[in-house]
């Protein structure tokens, strides 16, 4: 399968848990089940949701690498610096291990 299928996927996931969370919160409001029975419904879509996301974000990071805007330097961060660096789409603000400079990387998916 290929990497841009995988992130489709891994998003789509995503969104299908979200749905998911919606339709219980409009069953449990409308009263049509129970309240126990809508708390577990909404606590099993937030646990399929966690684990979703987890899902994507490590696909995310294992599809792709990142040119420095500054040398031109392809690299791949550490799962900690991708993980909390901010991003904006496919571009991420990193620091590259060629220049050490920080700015704004784009995203090359593999």
């Amino acid at each position: 399968m290929s990497n841009r299928k995988k992130l489709g996927l891994c998003f789509l996931g995503v969104f299908g848990a979200v749905f998911f969370i919606v339709i219980c919160a409009y069953l449990t409001e409308n009263n049509l089940v129970s309240s126990s029975a809508g708390f577990f419904l909404t606590f099993i879509s937030m646990v399929l949701l966690f684990a979703v996301v987890v899902i994507a974000v490590k696909v995310d990071y294992s599809v792709g690498s990142y040119v420095c805007t500054k040398c031109g330097n392809k690299f791949n961060p550490t799962f900690n610096a991708y993980l909390f660096a901010p991003h904006i789409f496919n571009t991420r603000c990193l620091k590259c291990p060629e220049c050490k400079n920080k700015s704004w990387c784009k995203k090359i998916i593999k």
